[in-house]
């Protein structure tokens, strides 16, 4: 189908060059410009609509991510502070699994499964505190923010205490089975 595509597009150019052939060059140079004017006016206007259509349907899945991705860190910051109740996590957990699958991008859902497993293996594991991390990361990149700059620890900083989080990034270094608390 391609090869049909692209032998019509070279027929109707070769007959169009060389019915310009044919025409005094005047004529054919104003052809040429008035096509050349219009085509790139059309291509332009339609390159437009499509880009502002795509702007729309990420701004609103944007919204919709930042409400699950916020919902989850308010949730999982009262549960490390020990102000979340247990009895509600699995329903949380539910639905916040049902909105990653919607909502989330593939690295996203990616880290987010890691941070997940890791999780269940061993909460107080370093590998966990990274994988939580890496899941922060990569909503950060999710919402269209860059990483630059960022160090390994700079996020967990605001969620351990310093003096963990230097004992954490020194062992971790070491040996990659390291344990906190």
């Amino acid at each position: 189908m391609i090869v049909a595509v692209l032998y019509a597009v070279y027929r109707l150019l070769s007959f169009l060059i060389g019915a310009l052939a044919v025409l005094p060059t005047t004529i054919a140079a104003a052809l040429v410009t008035g096509s050349i004017t219009i085509i790139g006016s059309v291509v332009a206007v339609a390159l437009g609509r499509y880009l502002e259509k795509t702007k729309e349907v990420q701004a609103a899945f944007r919204e919709r991510r930042l409400k699950t991705y916020e919902g989850f860190i308010s949730v999982f910051m009262e549960l490390t502070s020990g102000k979340q109740q247990t009895e509600d996590l699995v329903s949380f957990l539910r639905q916040v699994n049902k909105e990653m699958i919607l909502w989330a991008g593939p690295k996203l859902l990616k880290a987010y499964i890691a941070f997940f497993k890791q999780s269940v293996i061993d909460a107080k594991a370093g590998k966990t505190f990274f994988a939580l991390e890496d899941f922060y990361r990569a909503i950060r990149e999710d919402l269209g923010h860059s990483n630059t700059g960022l160090d390994r620890g700079d996020i967990l900083a605001l969620l351990i205490k310093l003096d963990e989080l230097d004992l954490l990034l020194q062992n971790m270094k070491g040996n990659p089975n390291y344990h906190l608390g």
